[in-house]
């Protein structure tokens, strides 16, 4: 019989190799081995974005603050002017007339712009509450003023009756009647404006803004 011879083979590893294994071996199957981490909590935190919005929303509180105590110091440097109630309705009643409405068939706006004006100005000359009566309450008032006298008393009570009729009655004046309404309205100031003009007549200042600044 012939035996088979057997060969075996050697392979030579390089020691670098044997040393780097026995040296990071233990090390690598501890770090499999340390224990689980705790689960990551999904929540976000919203701390310091509340932080950060809680901070913008002061700052832009301090800045529009810092404005307006600004602009408020400048108003009370400033004097308060007030126009005198008689030369607020020669104004407002030039301005009605430049808009001529009753020419565009706007006749119920004119008379009640028309009676505003009026009660505007009874209530800054003669400080009756005018503009939020109705005309039988106003009209009443009037019987218990001493400031106007009984012509100037009936001029009112047929203007103000006239204008009602347009506003509320729909009744259409004439011409003549407009024109009537709006003299009327301009010589029941003309003759009811103070008499004396120690009042400026372009601007007064305002008593209320030296009250202020005497009792802050």
């Amino acid at each position: 019989m012939r035996r088979d011879s057997v060969r075996i083979k050697h392979f030579k590893v390089p020691a670098i190799f044997l040393f780097t294994w026995f040296f990071f071996c233990p090390i690598i199957f501890a770090q499999e081995l340390r224990d689980i981490k705790p689960p990551i909590d999904p929540r976000p935190n919203f701390f310091w974005l509340i932080v950060l919005l809680v901070a913008v929303v002061l700052a832009v509180i301090i800045y529009f603050g810092w404005r307006f105590f600004i602009k408020l110091k400048k108003v009370a440097a400033s004097p308060q002017v007030i126009h005198p109630p008689h030369e607020v309705a020669y104004e407002r009643l030039d301005q009605l007339r430049q808009r001529n409405l009753p020419a565009h068939g706007q006749i119920k706006e004119f008379f009640s712009e028309l009676s505003d004006i009026i009660r505007r100005y009874i209530e800054g000359r003669f400080h009756i509450d005018a503009p939020e009566m109705t005309t039988e309450e106003f009209l009443w008032s009037l019987k218990q003023s001493i400031e106007l006298s009984n012509n100037h008393k009936s001029l009112l009570q047929d203007f103000l009756n006239c204008c009602d009729l347009v506003k509320f009655a729909k009744y259409g004046p004439s011409t003549e009647e407009i024109d009537k309404s709006f003299d009327s309205a301009k010589r029941f100031v003309d003759e009811t404006k103070p008499l004396l003009e120690s009042i400026s007549s372009t601007t007064v200042i305002a008593r209320r803004a030296i009250a202020s600044r005497s009792n802050p």
